[in-house]
């Protein structure tokens, strides 16, 4: 048996030791912004969201996307060739649009507080998906 082998109980506690400590968070009134170690292309922090409403969670990437679409003037659902549908559909993500300005947020909305990572890990991972 290799040393490899024989301390992959030490292996796993390093490396997870190592990629917990990337997290952040910062509170944000009523939000908690979850800095995670994701990145998009242009090497930008992804960051996800998180609300508590009613008897649920509702984690958003907080008008992100639209924001970044709009200073690089790319529409999102409109670009030629890109899978904005196909993407939505994969991570399960809603999105819901801001009547005076337009923004968009893409979000999702969990009941119970055992799914919230899982929602954290979706919303993260569609943003890297779509930037």
């Amino acid at each position: 048996m290799t040393n490899l082998m024989l301390n992959v109980e030490g292996l796993y506690a390093e490396i997870r030791s190592d990629f917990d400590s990337l997290w952040s968070i910062k509170n944000r009134s009523a939000t908690v912004e979850f800095i995670t170690p994701y990145t998009t292309l242009g090497d930008d922090a992804i960051s996800v969201f998180v609300t508590q409403r009613d008897n649920g969670y509702v984690v958003s990437d907080g008008g992100r996307l639209y924001d970044t679409g709009k200073e690089q003037g790319v529409e999102l659902d409109g670009h030629k060739g890109f899978h904005y549908g196909e993407l939505t559909a994969k991570f399960c993500v809603k999105v819901v649009e801001q009547p005076q300005t337009k923004r968009r947020f893409f979000y999702k909305r969990v009941s119970d507080m055992k799914m919230l990572s899982a929602a954290i890990y979706d919303v993260a991972h569609f943003q890297e998906a779509m930037a």
